[in-house]
């Protein structure tokens, strides 16, 4: 139970789980979000579901769904937020790794 963005999964290696997040079309800008543990499973950040510090997402530039050497990456701080800043224009597609025992949204 991760993300308030609906993705698919994809099961990896080290019992991982990719989720791909959504693909946005930029000019050149910032891209945010949170991941939370969406315990009732409705897809909505609730009040009482917590964000899930210490998760990996990533902007998968080649949509492999594998963290490849120079995709730009950034861990989820105490409140599950993440940040990616000054991307150039195109698509980003953003995925976050999945640990084991919880299942996307």
């Amino acid at each position: 139970m991760t993300s308030r963005k609906r993705g698919h999964a994809i099961r990896r290696r080290r019992s991982f789980q990719i989720e791909h997040l959504e693909s946005r079309k930029m000019l050149v800008g910032d891209v945010s979000g949170t991941v939370f543990n969406d315990a009732n499973r409705n897809g909505i950040n609730d009040p009482a579901e917590n964000g899930l510090a210490g998760w990996t997402v990533f902007v998968d530039t080649n949509a492999n769904g594998v963290l490849n050497a120079g995709e730009r990456s950034a861990s989820t701080d105490i409140n599950g937020r993440y940040a990616f800043l000054g991307l150039t224009a195109g698509n980003a597609n953003l995925v976050e790794v999945v640990p084991a025992g919880f299942a996307p949204t």
